[in-house]
């Protein structure tokens, strides 16, 4: 037969073995909450980089073309200058760009 320190004993055995697993259900499920609240928050910031991404490399690209062209006008009109000097007989003067 069973005495009342055995049935306690037993009682507190089995509690801690519930509130155990209590715990363990319980840590799942919070992580699981934390975790879709965090997606949640987190996807707009996601869209605004894709965005932010997708205008940065238009960006580039615009001042690749920009720089390009400058670039190719100013080596036209440099040639030009150097022929116009040339032609008249005045002295190459170097600018320091090439």
């Amino acid at each position: 037969m069973l005495t009342k320190q055995d049935l306690n004993a037993i009682g507190n055995l089995i509690e801690l073995k519930f509130e155990s697993k209590l715990e363990e259900k319980l840590e799942s499920k919070l992580e699981e909450k934390l975790e879709s609240k965090l997606e949640l928050k987190l996807l707009p910031i996601r869209n605004d980089i894709k965005n932010l991404q997708k205008d940065v490399k238009k960006l580039r690209k615009d001042l690749t073309t920009t720089i390009n062209f400058f670039d190719n006008n100013n080596l036209k009109l440099q040639n030009q200058i150097d022929q116009t000097r040339k032609h008249v007989g005045l002295e190459e003067v170097n600018f320091g760009y090439a």
